[in-house]
């Protein structure tokens, strides 16, 4: 299998490419290092996950989701980096790699935006409160060029398992296959950023009935790392889900809203991507959109309060000493040197 990403040899590829599911439009990828046909990615699920965990004390199928903003060499780094200690805490990942391009589109819309600011006097300009003025100026400058890519890459989330070809909703069925073949499989979700979005509806789609075209199936836990998905989303997809017990469990992690406000997306827009999609791409001059990831709409929610309380919702805030205090920015969750994913497989290790 010739490689062309960055920093992986062929043999190192090769390794993880059994565990890897490269969506392109919501669709599987037909062509470089990370195609998959339909035939392959039925031999990654089924027999590859047999084999691999037979003699397991217990078997848990973990659907993996990084690498949705960053580009495709960040996204198989870092699932390189994750997948052997998956395998060793006893859960198989199948990783999903989202080609969007979206990363690359927001540092280039937001250099032109700074340039553009520079060079023309502006009202949002007051001398001593440059950051902030100069973000809410940038939010309302790039509302327009933002929203449109971002809901681009919304619709392509949606088109991985609504569409009938969609890349997310041939997993979904392999792995209900495989679940009537052996009860004992445990489906875990893991997801961080944009993928909270794909993952909503997948998790839909698994845990809806049959008589509703869904699966039917129970899905153990779900982990969301800083999810950019919106309060209404969830309210649509994980709250239902866990309320009748398809989804048996959420762990919720943020940045503490702190830590949000300290981040930078390119250095230049001075708060966290997530107050950028919820002052900008998401919401409009009349205000802001809620997101899930974000501590300051968490901690208002009454439902989530609730499932807090019942023990459904585990919220997890990072950043600060003596909470994952080197997960401190947007970017960091996948990152096993600052302990978030030691600390999720633990908790999927741990479920019962």
């Amino acid at each position: 299998m010739p490689s062309d990403l960055r920093g992986l040899t062929e043999e190192q590829l090769q390794k993880i490419s059994p565990h890897i599911i490269s969506l392109h439009d919501g669709n599987l990828t037909d062509e470089g290092p990370l195609s998959n046909s339909e035939e392959e990615i039925s031999s990654k699920i089924l027999s590859q996950f047999r084999e691999a965990t037979k003699n397991w004390s217990a078997k848990r199928l973990v659907l993996y989701a990084h690498g949705g903003l960053v580009p495709e060499t960040s996204g198989v780094n870092d699932i390189y980096e994750d997948y052997q200690n998956m395998l060793d805490s006893e859960c198989y990942p199948i990783a999903f790699i989202w080609h969007t391009g979206f990363l690359e589109t927001l540092k280039d819309m937001l250099h032109d935006l700074k340039e553009k600011y520079e060079e023309e006097p502006s009202d949002w300009y007051v001398p001593g409160q440059i950051f902030d003025i100069s973000d809410g100026w940038l939010e309302d400058k790039g509302r327009d060029l933002g929203s449109v890519v971002w809901s681009a890459m919304k619709d392509n989330a949606v088109q991985a398992t609504a569409a009938a070809n969609g890349g997310a909703k041939l997993v979904a069925r392999l792995v209900s296959d495989l679940i009537k073949e052996d009860s004992t499989i445990e489906i875990h979700m893991v997801g961080h950023s944009a993928w909270s979005i794909l993952l909503a509806y997948l998790l839909d789609f698994m845990v809806r009935p049959l008589a509703g075209e869904g699966l039917g199936l129970t899905v153990s836990s779900c982990s969301l790392w800083a999810p950019a998905c919106t309060m209404s989303l969830f309210d649509s997809t994980y709250l239902p889900a866990l309320k009748t017990q398809q989804l048996k469990s959420l762990n919720l992690y943020t940045l503490s809203d702190a830590k949000e406000q300290s981040d930078n997306c390119a250095t230049i827009y001075r708060k966290s991507l997530l107050y950028l999609v919820s002052n900008s791409f998401e919401g409009d001059e009349a205000g802001r959109i809620p997101l899930l990831g974000m501590a300051c709409f968490v901690e208002k929610h009454n439902e989530i309060a609730d499932m807090i309380d019942k023990s459904l919702i585990n919220w997890i805030i990072t950043g600060e000493p003596g909470s994952f205090q080197k997960c401190a920015r947007h970017g960091d969750f996948p990152d096993w040197d600052n302990e978030v994913v030691r600390h999720t497989l633990e908790l999927i290790s741990a479920d019962v």
